[in-house]
Order: structure tokens, then C-alpha cells, then sequence
């Protein structure tokens, strides 16, 4: 499977991203007395992008925490970042405490974007938005900055209390999203049980 991008040029033309290619456009060696537009951002040579095939998360209220399992369609590649620092493969679970499925305010979020910066899963506050600092993507201040996860080839496994998820029985809606370099690929909805 390889997935080609779209890169737009200075001119306005669209260029593909390819292993042979993988910056993009060659700039003009006889640039025209106009401000050049600010870059686009590039993407690593060879990346491929990692699909969520199957995914878990299981309530244990005997001890308190959610299990989150992911299961991806190959390896997933959480560490290479494009030239803006947005990683290969990421995801984000937002979790609604309410009770009310439908809306757009999230209370918690559970991010894997901040991994190839700090080594770690961040659970952030959905808000106040853009407070959160740097690598937040706009998001709230950090909950918790250092979730551990297990990632086991293909499967990333991980486990997160009650409290910083900011919930009292582990029942909340949720949303998956996975992200290719900052582009939402997929998204999953649901309710632990």
C-alpha cells in the first residue's frame, strides 16, 4: 500500500509526494522578485501510513482504569515527525464525561501525538483551548504527562486510572481518531460499558 500526498507548490500546481520525491517540488533557481510563500510542510522519505484495524477499550471498575488495546494494520510509526513536528502516526481519544453523546465539547483527551517529543502518552484537558502549551496542538493543559504505553509490533496496549480521566465510573463516550501527519484518517465512536 503506498499512499501519495499532495503537496501544494508555490504556483498553485500540485505536486505528489513520492519516495522519490519526497520534499515536493524543486524550488526555481531563477526566483521571481515575489516573497515565496511560506513552506509547506515536508514529509519523511519511505513513511507509509498505519491504519487502525481493530481497537478495545474495556471499563474495570474493580481497579478503577480503562484498558485501551489498538490494534493497527502494520507497525505504526510514532516517532518520525514531518518538518512541523506532527508525527507519522498518531491518534487522539476523546473522551465525554456527561453522559451526552452527541456535541462537540470534550472533556478529557488521551493524545499519542506528543510521544516522539516526550517518550509518553499525554492525557490533556479538552480545554481551555490553546493553553496547553508547547506540542499541546491547541489543546488544554496536561492531566497526566507520562502514560506508559506497551506497543508490541502491530498492538499499542495501554491503562488509565479513573481520576485522570477525570471520570468516577469509567462509563463515558468516546471518540478514536487516527492522523497521517496531522490529517484525520479515521474516526471511531462509542460508550464503555
Amino acid at each position: 500500500m503506498f499512499l501519495h500526498l499532495l503537496l501544494l507548490s508555490g504556483c498553485g500546481q500540485k505536486t505528489p509526494l513520492t519516495p522519490e520525491n519526497p520534499t515536493g517540488p524543486t524550488p526555481d533557481p531563477n526566483p521571481s522578485s515575489e516573497p515565496s510563500p511560506t513552506p509547506e510542510p515536508t514529509l519523511p522519505p519511505a513513511a507509509e501510513l498505519a491504519l487502525i484495524k481493530n481497537y478495545q477499550i474495556t471499563n474495570i471498575p474493580g481497579k478503577s482504569i480503562v484498558r485501551f488495546r489498538i490494534e493497527y494494520d502494520q507497525i505504526p510509526d510514532f516517532f518520525s515527525t514531518d518538518s512541523v513536528g506532527r508525527s507519522a502516526d498518531a491518534f487522539q481519544i476523546f473522551v465525554r464525561n456527561d453522559g451526552v453523546q452527541t456535541g462537540s465539547s470534550w472533556d478529557v483527551i488521551v493524545r499519542s501525538q506528543e510521544i516522539a517529543r516526550t517518550g509518553y502518552l499525554l492525557v490533556r484537558d479538552a480545554s481551555p483551548h490553546g493553553t496547553g502549551g508547547e506540542g499541546s496542538g491547541g489543546w488544554g493543559p496536561i492531566r497526566y504527562p507520562e502514560i506508559v504505553f506497551n506497543l508490541q509490533g502491530k498492538i499499542l496496549s495501554f491503562e488509565i486510572s479513573y481520576s485522570v480521566l477525570n471520570e468516577t465510573d469509567g462509563r463515558f463516550y468516546y471518540q478514536l481518531s487516527s492522523f497521517w501527519y496531522g490529517s484525520i484518517k479515521q474516526n471511531f465512536t462509542g460508550k464503555t460499558q
